[in-house]
């Protein structure tokens, strides 16, 4: 038992047509999801290295005695420079850099420190921050504290 073309339980060309621009709006917004939830991975996975870095630095310079030249107030210190894992850099990242660092995975994450002097005397206000190369933007974390 064929269907014939008046049959009633026939589609047409139109809605076969109508309900393939649907799905293929449907796919569209699926496949631009996946793109979106990727992209803010990405950033997510950065941001949380980031973090990490400069949290590991600020506690480095925390048990420095006081008098160590790196917490000089009033100066700035760095780079140093660790790759897409978090890991220090081997050899070969440039030693300063004005604008973005490169967006290479040997040496993704700048990490630079300064110190400044406080509001209170003997105190100095330490600042760390972390900055990475994210699609041709700078991103960065910084972390600030006080200490005598």
């Amino acid at each position: 038992m064929g269907f014939s073309a008046g049959s009633p339980r026939a589609f047409s060309l139109i809605e076969v047509m109508a309900a393939s621009a649907i799905f293929a709006v449907g796919l569209g917004g699926i496949f631009s999801a996946f793109g979106t939830s990727a992209h803010q991975f990405e950033h997510q996975r950065h941001t949380t290295y980031g973090i990490h870095l400069t949290e590991g630095k600020m506690e480095e310079l925390l048990l420095r005695v006081s008098s160590d030249p790196q917490l000089q107030a009033g100066s700035v210190f760095g780079p140093d420079w660790f790759d897409n894992r978090g890991f220090p850099a081997a050899s070969g990242c440039p030693a300063a850099t004005g604008g973005l660092p490169p967006e290479s995975a040997a040496c993704r994450y700048r990490v630079t420190w300064s110190s400044e002097p406080g509001l209170v005397p003997q105190v100095r206000v330490t600042t760390v921050t972390v900055t990475w190369n994210e699609r041709e933007v700078a991103k960065h974390v910084s972390l600030t504290t006080q200490r005598n």
